[in-house]
This record gives C-alpha cells, structure tokens and sequence, in this order.
C-alpha cells in the first residue's frame, strides 16, 4: 500500500472515532433533557373514587361539612424508554425525592379557592386551569396551599421487584375538609390534585403553593393531553346526598360527690387552761340537817375519840395507883 493510501485509511478512522464521539456526546445529552423533563412530569395520582359514605354531614345551622378521602399512588414508571419515574427500592423507598402533597377542587361558588393554570410543555403543548383549595372566607377552611402528612409525606413502600429486584412504588392517603355555606352549594363532583413536593426537606414553599407545576394535573396532560374533571376519571368523585348530623346528647347536671380537702400546714396548738386552785369556802363549817339525834351522836363520838386518846396516851395502872395513894 502506498503512502497516500495509508493516509486515507488513518484519515478514515480519525473520522470515524471522531463521529462516534459525538454520537455518544449527543445521545448522551439528549437522554439527561428527557429523563429530567420526565422526572419534571412525573408525580403522584390519585386513585379509585376519593370519597367516603357520609361524609356529607348537615350541620344544625345549615352549614354542610364535606370530608373527602382517598388514596395516591407514586408507580416506579417506566412507561416508555424516554420516560423516568420514581426510582422507588427497597433502601431507598421514596427515591430522592420528599414526597407527595394535595389539594381539592372544591368547586364552592361561595369560596372558588385559586384559579391555577398547569401546562405540559413536553411533546404537544396543554393547558388546564382550575380553581384549588380555598380562600378562608369560612375561617374553618384553611387549605390555602399544598396540605402533606409531615409524618409519612412518601406514605408506604410496597415492594413488587420490578422491574428489578428490589423496586416497588409508593401508596398513602390524603385527607381533607370543607364547609359549604348551605346544601344548595354542594357541587355534583369534588376533584383532588396530588403534587410532587419535590427534593428539599422540608418543602420549599414554591413547591407547596398551589403554581407548583408538578402535580397530577400535569401529568395527565402530559400522558393523556387532557385532565378529565368528570366522575369517571380517578381523580374525581360524586358527592353523596348530605346527612343529618347526629343530635347532640342531652346533658344533665350531675352533683359532684364531695370532695375532703386535705391541708398540709400545721394543725393549730391545742389550747390549754390553766390550772386554778379551787376557791376556800368561806364562813363556819356547821353541820345542818341532822337535827338533835344527829347532834348527839356527834357529841358522843367526840367523847368517845377523847376516851381513846387518854387511854393511848396515858398510863392507866399508874394514874390509878397515883390517885389512890399507892
């Protein structure tokens, strides 16, 4: 082979390398926008019928409450090649995301919450708008942003292996209340809206204000190109006919068995009166009531006891013997 040829051939191979470089360059770059645009899309749905029976309630000063319920699930999402998920395992159950809040198209005319408009900008271009949440003019409804469970925002790692072992997707609950001003503005249907509450922990507030664009809404758009807001479709549901609230239970007033207080301070001294010597009887001890039998037993005993100290005290046999002259 000559010189020249030997050139060609090198300058082939340049060309060739140089051309799979850029290939690889090119789809590498091109596989990081979609898997981040995928990721962008990517977020919670809701799923069945969201509502609970009577969860309907009228209240006794016409007031209806509505408690709506429901589940979500976050599918590991492998949809297509070009479309990433929730990398959901097993050591990592929530991927590297923070997890999944919500907010409820309560469709109030008295309260419409705020108007949002959710855009899909991968592929074909849709838009939905709609009015989420509320604006507190009943100061019982307070959902004006993103509402998420602080204690489990990723819910429940359910392990299936696939695709690989090890993977599996998220499920959890969400939960909500609001109070119509009367029965006559119940709407046919509630919707619920779940949003991927991003990576940051806790939430940025951007990504728990209702413009947060990575929600269900936008998903749909994205797989769909529309969000359906008719029963029909798993974000959506009928209200039942509201029920009476329970009646309030008689109350009556019960007393209160006494109750023995118990004092911790020091019992008082025990009073003490003093000792007094007992007063001398005034006058002449008499003796009254016996009359003159009385007083001449007194006089007979005295005469007596007179006898026994002489004969105590005095010799007899010699007094005698004195006295007689012995």
């Amino acid at each position: 082979m000559s010189s020249r040829a030997r050139r060609r051939v090198r300058k082939a191979r340049v060309v060739t390398v140089l051309g799979s470089a850029l290939l690889t360059v090119f789809g590498a770059a091109s596989i990081t926008v979609l898997s981040s645009t995928a990721a962008f899309a990517n977020a919670a749905s809701p799923t069945a019928s969201p509502m609970t029976t009577g969860s309907v309630v009228q209240n006794a000063n016409g007031t209806v409450t509505v408690t709506a319920t429901g589940t979500w699930v976050w599918a590991f999402g492998h949809e297509s090649a070009v479309t990433a998920g929730l990398a959901a395992t097993v050591n990592h159950p929530c991927d590297s995301r923070t997890g999944v809040g919500w907010g409820v198209v309560w469709s109030d005319p008295d309260d419409p919450g705020f108007a949002e408009t959710y855009v899909n900008k991968s592929g074909t271009a849709h838009s939905q708008m709609v009015h989420v949440g509320s604006q507190g003019k009943n100061p019982f409804n307070s959902d004006a942003g993103v509402f998420f469970n602080p204690q489990h925002r990723c819910g429940t790692f359910v392990q299936t292996n696939v695709p690989r072992p090890g993977d599996g997707y998220d499920t959890g609950t969400w939960r909500s209340v609001h109070v119509y001003d009367s029965a006559a503005s119940l709407p046919t249907d509630i919707c619920v809206i779940t949003y991927d509450l991003g990576f940051a922990h806790p939430p940025t507030p951007h990504r728990l204000d209702f413009d947060n664009n990575d929600n269900s809404v936008q998903w749909a758009l994205f797989k769909q190109g529309s969000w359906d807001t008719t029963s029909t479709d798993d974000n959506c549901a009928v209200l039942p006919p509201p029920v009476a609230a329970p009646p309030q239970p008689t109350t009556t007033t019960t007393l209160a068995p006494p109750v023995k207080t118990v004092s911790h301070t020091s019992p008082p001294a025990p009073q003490v009166t003093p000792k007094t010597s007992p007063a001398k009887p005034s006058g002449v001890l008499a003796f009254t009531g016996f009359g003159r039998t009385g007083q001449l037993l007194a006089l007979l005993g005295l005469i007596l006891v007179l006898i026994g100290l002489v004969l105590y005290f005095i010799d007899v046999r010699k007094a005698a013997s004195w006295l007689l002259g012995m």
